[in-house]
């Protein structure tokens, strides 16, 4: 198998911007049919596949995708309600997953969905593709190798300005579970993890409704407390427009500091400034380059090569899982007022 050949689900936005470019600028995938409810929007991606000489297969039906034998792969791009019934499904299908976060709609349907995939032979992968990001992962390793001491506290801050919008499934939790905190908090909460190499075991912090009138969150202000003693702070927010601030990154360590400005987002872009404080209290710069590469592609090919090489996902399904627990936490200290642990 030269190439590990995606089916996508739910090929409209995300899907159709993002992962489908991505997927075929990567080294190890290519794209070989779509599904989804809407034709107009599947005959609109396949001619513009067509355009480019990729011919790809269209369904309104799962199981005629997961039918397909020229599938080998699915990317589950759906709203939150549908990813339950559609990763089980594939899996027990043979076909391997790469599901979007947040996983589920809830942490219980999130283990159910590990739980019996797991029971199968297939791999499957949470899409947290902010992790393949060019800068993110030149930080981590900064961080891994000590540059600025131990992490004590770290802040990463995401916002949009996305007032009520007819059929918008992320502003009805019924739908997307949630609003603010399970599109983007999750994002957040995961990149903590990634970068400091440390867990998150307990939260803290706000989860309202404060300036629209759907019925999901619009706004989310969180302290996380990792395994490794260190804080870190969370806000996502739908009410405040990204020219007032953007995205955010900052880690503190105990001998040094890194501070990046919207390198958070769905674009390989951004600032990073950085430097080490040295024993006479002078700052060494740390310098960090963006190379220009799609984290997307990223994303894809680490996904392939776990299947290819019959090797252990770099982002388990199981990652998903624990950060829907982390939004469960979220919520639940939120409505108590209280610090609240996060399920094992």
């Amino acid at each position: 198998m030269d190439k590990i050949r995606f089916g996508i689900i739910g090929a409209g936005g995300i899907a159709r911007t993002r992962m489908i470019p991505g997927i075929l600028d990567s080294e190890h995938a290519t794209v070989t049919a779509l599904m989804g409810p809407h034709k107009a929007t599947l005959d609109k991606v396949q001619k513009e596949l067509a355009d480019k000489g990729i011919t790809v297969s269209t369904y309104e039906d799962l199981d005629q995708l997961l039918s397909d034998p020229a599938v080998d792969a699915v990317y589950v791009a759906s709203p939150v309600f549908a990813h339950k019934e559609q990763v089980i499904a594939a899996a027990q299908a043979g076909k391997h997953v790469l599901a979007e976060k947040p996983l589920a709609l809830t942490a219980a349907e999130a283990e159910e969905m590990v739980r019996k995939v797991r029971q199968t032979n297939v791999k499957a992968s949470a899409a947290f593709m902010m992790r393949f990001q060019a800068y993110h992962q030149q930080i981590r390793q900064a961080v891994a190798e000590g540059r600025i001491g131990d992490v004590v506290s770290t802040r990463a801050q995401q916002v949009f300005w996305y007032p009520r919008t007819q059929g918008a499934w992320r502003q009805e939790k019924a739908k997307g579970g949630g609003g603010a905190l399970m599109d983007v908090g999750v994002h957040m909460m995961d990149l903590t993890e990634f970068l400091t190499g440390s867990s998150i075991t307990a939260v803290t912090g706000f989860v309202e409704t404060r300036t629209f009138d759907y019925d999901a969150d619009d706004v989310c202000n969180l302290v996380l407390r990792l395994d490794n003693g260190a804080a870190g702070y969370v806000d996502a927010a739908f009410d405040m427009h990204p020219a007032q601030g953007g995205s955010f990154l900052e880690l503190y360590g105990t001998k040094g500091t890194i501070v990046a400005r919207d390198t958070i987002g769905q674009d390989d872009a951004g600032s990073v400034e950085a430097f080490a404080v040295e024993a006479d209290g002078s700052r060494r710069p740390l310098l960090f380059e963006n190379k220009g590469t799609s984290m997307y592609s990223k994303e894809v090919d680490s996904f392939c090569l776990s299947i290819l090489e019959d090797i252990p996902e770099e982002v388990p399904l199981e990652q998903g899982m624990h950060i829907q627990k982390c939004a469960q936490a979220a919520y639940q200290a939120a409505a108590s007022g209280k610090l609240t642990k996060v399920e094992g």
